[in-house]
């Protein structure tokens, strides 16, 4: 692991200042295209603006039902907008035979998506992690998931020294360290379905485990929604975002399906409440020093405890 930050940090003087204010620049441009190309006739407009083109969500009412849901990540152009985005694509190119040209094509593809979004941390991180981990394929470094986590976060850290103090980049981050946990906890089953639900299943905990651990703050309402409705309701939003998108003339009947989604979590905020009416669905966050100071060390202990247990888990597979 100690070779990870050395590299991490030469990547990162490659790239000349100047190169990423004309970035940022382009980014903010091409943002506010895409802000502008959804109809003004839409009342859930900015709902669709936030999902697709990474704006920020300024309606207080919706904001509120995505953060005591625990959906609001849903609502944040991330890594999971960049997946789906990649099995898309790949999904369209699977008979494409020039396998080199596509992941070059994919790849100007997600940086272009970026670029949409206005240069994020939680989408460009996710961005830094796929290209590390198709260099280490190229290259056959033999790096674990967790290293190729640890030398993208600290890659974009170096250019962007701003984003440790970023709420949204450091979630982003501890997110994915959940997705490392289920594979070290659990073995793989022969069963092919089994495997993936006990996967995903172990994979939300793990996520909601750690957001409660950094934060002190855990809901039972936003594990279950995102375990059971979680990635339905992501994938109900994105083809819906896009067809508003294409067909903004019938905007009417893509704010009915808007309405009836906020409507349908709304109630399940009350259905919880009255069950637990003692339960803290959402808690501020201290902006202070010392509460990222405290952040950055747990995130740092979660990154050598995945490490010492991956270690482990290799020794005892060939005892």
């Amino acid at each position: 692991m100690s070779s990870i930050l050395p590299f991490a940090l030469f990547l990162s003087w490659l790239l000349p200042p100047r190169l990423l204010k004309l970035t940022a620049a382009l980014a903010e441009r091409l943002q506010n295209s895409c802000e502008n190309l959804f109809s003004q006739e839409s009342s859930y407009r900015e709902l669709s603006q936030a999902f697709i083109c990474g704006s920020s969500l300024h309606d207080p009412l919706s904001k509120e039902i995505f953060l005591e849901t625990g959906l609001i990540h849903l609502m944040v152009v991330s890594g999971s907008h960049l997946q789906t985005l990649l099995w898309l694509e790949q999904g369209l190119l699977f008979f494409w035979n020039k396998k080199s040209w596509l992941k070059i094509f994919l790849a100007l593809s997600l940086f272009f998506y970026c670029l949409l979004t206005g240069f994020q941390p939680p989408v460009l991180r996710a961005l830094a992690s796929w290209l590390c981990r198709w260099l280490n394929q190229f290259f056959h470094w033999h790096w674990d998931a967790g290293k190729i986590q640890l030398a993208s976060g600290v890659f974009l850290l170096s250019l962007f020294p701003d984003w440790i103090h970023s709420f949204s980049f450091y979630l982003s981050w501890l997110s994915s360290l959940g997705f490392l946990a289920a594979p070290l906890i659990v073995k793989s089953s022969h069963r092919r379905k089994e495997s993936a639900f006990r996967h995903w299943l172990l994979t939300s905990l793990c996520i909601q485990a750690l957001v409660a651990f950094a934060f002190w703050n855990f809901s039972w309402l936003g594990f279950f929604m995102n375990v059971l409705l979680g990635p339905f309701i992501g994938f109900f939003l994105l083809p819906l975002s896009l067809l508003e998108l294409l067909l903004p003339t019938f905007a009417f009947f893509w704010d009915q399906a808007w309405f009836y989604l906020l409507a349908f979590l709304k109630c399940l905020i009350e259905i919880y409440q009255n069950l637990f009416p003692n339960a803290l669905l959402s808690k501020p966050f201290s902006d202070n020093s010392f509460a990222w100071m405290s952040l950055w060390t747990f995130l740092m202990a979660i990154h050598m405890f995945f490490e010492i247990l991956r270690q482990l888990r290799y020794r005892r597979s060939y005892v």
